[in-house]
């Protein structure tokens, strides 16, 4: 009935005092009324692999709204977060995995029945993701990924059963720097019509 996470690894910002050179093997978090798996200002993370199920959907605001949110922002500016694997599912009142911090890799994220947006990058550090595979059951994803931040992202694949939407784009870049590579874009459609990425800068033009 709180906001709570599932699993939390967080330092103090304020005193600052940076967890390192913390190693998780595998977490499984379900039902978690906050995020699924929270990491916050923090210096060294690695975890092999992540399985949420069904957390932050307790309200829709603050830590409720993200199934997985990683924001290290340390202090030194030499965070370090890998991360082999992450599934999702179900999770997140707005959001399944938000990203904003610099220096985080992940191999592979696989998301199911996202609710509005996929996964989200708001980070302007440098974030690497190999592949995103997102499967909608129930109409409920609008962007599979979403990227804010005007950093360096590499992502090498983004798949989707999704078709595109003339009327909304399932991958959207909003920034005034796009230095964003993406290697290829598979939706649920062979229609090669617009809608495949959508490319918006500071003014809001197209």
């Amino acid at each position: 009935g709180t906001s709570n996470s599932g699993v939390k690894v967080q330092g103090n910002d304020g005193a600052s005092l940076y967890p390192k050179n913390i190693n998780i093997g595998q977490i499984v978090s379900r039902n978690a009324w906050g995020t699924g798996l929270y990491i916050n200002h923090v210096d060294s993370v690695s975890i092999s692999s992540y399985m949420g199920f069904e957390n932050g959907n307790g309200g829709g605001s603050g830590s409720d709204e993200y199934g997985v949110d990683i924001c290290p922002s340390a202090g030194s500016g030499q965070e370090r977060i890998q991360i082999g694997s992450i599934y999702s599912e179900d999770n997140g009142d707005s959001v399944s995995v938000r990203i904003n911090g610099d220096h985080v890799s992940i191999r592979d994220i696989q998301l199911r029945d996202s609710v509005d947006v996929g996964v989200q990058i708001t980070s302007a550090g440098r974030v690497n993701i190999g592949t995103i595979k997102h499967t909608d059951s129930g109409s409920n994803t609008t962007f599979v990924v979403k990227i804010d931040g005007n950093g360096e992202h590499n992502i090498d694949s983004i798949e989707t059963n999704l078709a595109h939407s003339t009327s909304q784009s399932r991958v959207i870049i909003n920034g005034q720097y796009f230095d964003v590579r993406i290697g290829s874009i598979r939706l649920g459609s062979t229609d090669s019509l617009e809608g495949v990425v959508q490319l918006t800068n500071a003014s809001s033009s197209t």
